[in-house]
């Protein structure tokens, strides 16, 4: 029999409705919500009750029902005080565990979508507690995610699941990209919940994160030292600790001197080009620009005349800046000819 024909059999059940005092909360075999309160779900069921019967399993002689699907709408009667719930019930046994979490995933997503640590407590469950072998779960379990069927997506899930309950209750809520997780995934315990902190301390946006976390990846692999000792060090806790300034002027501030930590040399480079741009002081409207700093061969003068005499006069001041010995500096630093800081 297949696992298909045995779920309609499974689902060939009694239906009644049973008291909420008889359900087992704390069986969670088939627990697939995180996490588990919703008020969208409390305040649908306070309005109309449950449409949808709960499926659990035994039998009134044999203890408590267990949940197999409808956690959410049972917890909500039970957080609202309503004492009876339409139920579907169905025989208790072993062997049919793995089917019935197979039926209990797929009532789920005819009517939601999981988020990324549910998808984790699924694909960790399907793994351990229920043995499937690893190529089922990437051929069958893997698609009907809407993930890629590969082991690498695989592993980057399982680690999830074992992050720290404060990041996992983050991730659940913010829709993050699977290459950021994968990215926290490699992350030791301890360097998590650092980056959890800054997360949480600074609201930093996901293209910002990443970019940060990429910086402090880097560094710690060059300069083999820990993410959290990065973090904890004086001139980034008086980033994160500093009230004078809101979050995105911190966040700026940090992913500076990151970027300072992650290349010192090319950091102060581009200092001392900012620094001599500012000492060549071009007037008559004119600004110098580069589109890549050290990357390109020239740079560009901009400039807006309405007469011949302002046009003349720009053209004078262009070759005023043409002698400084500071457009000289300037396009040796944007040509790559300086490989270290010159000297005031």
């Amino acid at each position: 029999m297949t696992l298909t024909q045995s779920g309609l059999r499974f689902l060939s059940g009694m239906f009644q409705t049973i008291d909420c005092a008889r359900l087992d909360f704390d069986d969670t075999t088939f627990l697939m919500s995180y996490p588990l309160e919703a008020p969208s779900v409390t305040q649908s069921a306070a309005a109309i009750g449950v449409v949808h019967p709960i499926v659990v399993a035994g039998c009134p002689c044999h203890g408590k029902y267990q949940i197999i699907a409808g956690f959410r709408r049972a917890h909500a009667f039970r957080r609202l005080g309503i004492k009876m719930i339409h139920a579907n019930i169905q025989e208790r046994q072993a062997a049919l565990q793995p089917m019935a979490f197979d039926l209990a995933l797929r009532e789920n997503l005819s009517h939601r979508r999981f988020n990324h640590v549910e998808k984790a407590l699924i694909l960790s469950k399907l793994s351990t507690r229920f043995a499937w072998p690893q190529e089922v779960v990437i051929r069958d379990y893997l698609p009907l995610l809407d993930l890629a069927p590969n082991e690498k997506v695989l592993n980057v899930y399982l680690k999830l699941w074992n992050f720290d309950e404060e990041l996992k209750g983050y991730i659940a809520c913010h829709d993050l990209p699977l290459t950021l997780i994968e990215l926290l995934a490699g992350f030791s315990s301890n360097d998590r919940r650092s980056i959890f902190l800054l997360i949480s301390e600074l609201k930093v946006g996901v293209n910002k994160l990443k970019e940060l976390l990429n910086y402090l990846e880097e560094i710690s692999l060059r300069d083999e030292r820990t993410i959290s000792t990065i973090l904890a060090s004086q001139e980034i806790r008086a980033i994160l600790t500093d009230q004078k300034h809101r979050g995105p002027q911190r966040i700026d501030a940090l992913r500076a001197a990151l970027r300072t930590q992650r290349f010192p040399r090319l950091s102060r480079l581009e200092s001392q080009y900012q620094e001599t741009l500012q000492r060549l002081k071009p007037s008559c409207g004119i600004r110098l620009t580069t589109d890549r700093i050290f990357e390109d061969d020239s740079m560009n003068a901009a400039f807006r005349f309405s007469s011949p005499e302002e046009l003349k006069t720009a053209a004078t001041e262009l070759l005023r800046l043409s002698e400084t010995p500071e457009l000289d500096t300037i396009l040796r630093l944007i040509r790559g000819e300086v490989t270290q800081p010159l000297s005031q």
